[in-house]
């Protein structure tokens, strides 16, 4: 997937079980944030992610967390450790949401601009990533 194509659908369910479209964050910003329970950098990241929703989430900018767990309870609990703000899926079937998004390691994360387009990729989370987000956001946002 390339940089400026369409991000493939996601309709995945909440943690109360309702679909969540990818297509209702039209008119926003989104980083789509693929992780696991399981996943020490992943977890790591999530403070990380915070910072930058907080930041920049009166301005137009969302995260949507995509969990490719497999142990639903495992995923729960992460959930309620890390008390992340925003809007969590699970993804209903880990190896074809790995394969659809090209994912080799996670996290994964996209950003999506306002038409639903990506915008960059990046595997892994590091202060470049936060500061290219940032560089986005201060130009875009």
């Amino acid at each position: 997937m390339k940089n400026g194509s369409k991000i493939p659908q996601i309709v995945y369910d909440d943690p109360q079980g309702n679909k969540v479209d990818i297509k209702s964050y039209a008119g926003k910003y989104v980083l789509v944030d693929f992780w696991a329970s399981w996943c020490g950098p992943c977890r790591k990241a999530i403070p990380e992610i915070k910072e930058l929703y907080s930041a920049y989430k009166d301005k137009g900018f969302e995260v949507l967390s995509v969990s490719v767990d497999t142990d639903k309870a495992a995923w729960r609990k992460a959930m309620e450790e890390e008390q992340m703000p925003w809007t969590q899926v699970l993804s209903p079937d880990k190896n074809k949401t790995l394969a659809d998004f090209m994912i080799i390691g996670i996290p994964t994360l996209y950003l999506i601009d306002r038409e639903g387009k990506i915008v960059e990729k990046y595997t892994g989370f590091s202060p470049k990533t936060k500061s290219q987000l940032e560089a986005i956001f201060k130009d875009k946002i």
